[in-house]
């Protein structure tokens, strides 16, 4: 039996079992034909899906565990299941060694589909990824409609929200409100995404189920109430890591997580809460939660990171068709020791950003249907943790990411002029992890994070006043000891 080295996981034993309304909820599932396009069927609700509810007296007791590595039950070539805990007993726990087109390999490495940007050798080196880092984020469907949410520790979730330009909600500068919960012990273990047009916000968290991770759904509208109120739907899944999330507006959201054999799965939640079933994308890839980016309705860019090569993967589905294929991935080379953070500025661009081998950050990106090679923007400067960009209008990017030494970093790109020209702006000190940034307008974004005595602390900017808000320091929001 193969152990995930490291890996922790929590014995949750006073999770409770719910049972929904069966008018509630219901299930779908996928058929896909010979082009890889995607039709849904209904099926008949079921008699009810299973919530857990975490009760207040949760368990503090965390055990170094084996983690099942095998779970996904995928069901004919042509479609998919639910990608769930296997129960076969002579089944092995180990991860399979499989290739990105699925195969199974004899050896780790992976033969890449195609080969389009080189990797420099200033690229590689022998910085490891930092790990054990906390990471907050935030959201926002446009001003004034901000939210910051982190893990605290107790592994529950800390909100804090505003709807008003001046007020946030608790209003105390070391209060959060509370969101009861028993969240996985990950970085990046609760995941937000807002449909703006309906100004909903959907969270995604990942927690412990009778020694597997699976994912739970809450969701709010504006008038910021959780629903359901004192419990989590419960998603059926046996996941590797975090969720990532689109929102397509009434077109739906959509969840890609890895599987607990590391393969990547999608699946679609829709605004009446039923399911879709999970398809695969194929591959063994490291924990990182995968990034998914859109630039419009029927676009997804796909990045995940090879654990053997530490090579970005990429793939697209456009047009109702996954290329290179549902299960073929094509190869960006590179060199990652973070998870990889994208951004379109315009339909037809991304921009991608990574932490190297070098504990610099490196920048490629794509334009014309081809993709440049990598480049090192952090000039001498090393960085902790994964980066993040925005980009608030055409030609526009801000990227931060945390120093070494814990200084919050800052460089932007506009109409073709990095600032400052080598390097990162410092922007404060005495970070314990990475930044997150949100724009919630043309002009105006807002960059969270947690300080070494563990405050959530928060600085705005406006371009238009070119300023930012406080103006020396941070704003503190609440403390997540």
């Amino acid at each position: 039996m193969a152990e995930a080295p490291g890996l922790i996981l929590s014995p949750y034993s006073d999770l409770e079992a719910v049972t929904t309304d069966p008018k509630l909820v219901g299930s779908h599932y996928q058929e896909k034909d010979n082009s890889s396009h995607v039709s849904e069927k209904s099926l008949p609700f079921e008699p009810g899906v299973t919530i857990w509810r975490w009760s207040k007296k949760r368990t503090a007791v965390v055990a170094l565990v084996a983690f099942v590595s095998i779970g996904a039950v995928i069901g004919g070539a042509l479609g998919g299941t639910l990608p769930q805990k296997s129960t076969a007993a002579d089944e092995s726990l180990a991860a399979p060694d499989v290739s990105p087109n699925g195969t199974q390999n004899s050896t780790s490495t992976f033969t890449p589909a195609g080969i389009t940007s080189t990797r420099p050798a200033t690229m590689t080196g022998f910085a490891t990824p930092v790990t054990n880092l906390p990471h907050p984020t935030a959201i926002s469907w446009g001003f004034p409609h901000l939210e910051v949410i982190a893990v605290n520790g107790n592994r529950s979730v800390g909100w804090k929200y505003k709807t008003s330009e001046e007020n946030w909600i608790p209003q105390a500068s070391d209060s959060l409100n509370a969101v009861e919960a028993a969240i996985a012990p990950w970085e990046n273990s609760v995941s937000v995404v807002a449909d703006s047009g309906a100004q909903i916000v959907h969270m995604f968290a990942a927690a412990a189920v009778d020694g597997y991770f699976a994912l739970f759904h809450k969701c709010h509208g504006p008038n910021m109430t959780w629903q359901p109120e004192n419990d989590w739907e419960a998603i059926q899944s046996a996941v590797n890591s975090s969720a990532a999330l689109v929102s397509w507006g009434e077109n739906g959201t959509w969840i890609f997580a890895l599987n607990d054999g590391r393969r990547l799965f999608y699946t679609k939640y829709s605004s009446t809460i039923t399911w879709n079933s999970w398809i695969s994308l194929g591959g063994f890839w490291e924990t990182y939660t995968p990034t998914v980016i859109s630039w419009e309705v029927g676009r997804f860019d796909v990045f995940v990171v090879n654990p053997t090569s530490f090579a970005i993967y990429w793939k697209y589905f456009d047009g109702g068709v996954w290329t290179p294929g549902t299960e073929d991935w094509e190869s960006l080379d590179g060199y990652a020791t973070s998870q990889p953070v994208a951004v379109s500025m315009v339909a037809g661009t991304i921009d991608l950003f990574v932490r190297g081998g070098d504990a610099g950050l490196w920048h490629c990106s794509y334009s014309d249907s081809k993709w440049s090679s990598w480049t090192s923007i952090s000039g001498t400067m090393t960085i902790q943790g994964d980066p993040d960009v925005v980009s608030w209008g055409d030609g526009r990017l801000d990227v931060y990411a945390s120093g070494m030494d814990g200084s919050l970093l800052h460089r932007a790109y506009s109409n073709g002029i990095w600032a400052p020209s080598e390097g990162f702006e410092v922007l404060g000190k005495d970070l314990a992890g990475p930044p997150k940034v949100v724009s919630d307008g043309i002009g105006s974004l807002h960059v969270v994070a947690v300080d070494r005595d563990q405050n959530l602390v928060h600085r705005a900017w406006s371009e238009s006043a070119k300023a930012w808000r406080p103006e020396i320091g941070y704003e503190y929001l609440g403390n997540l000891a």
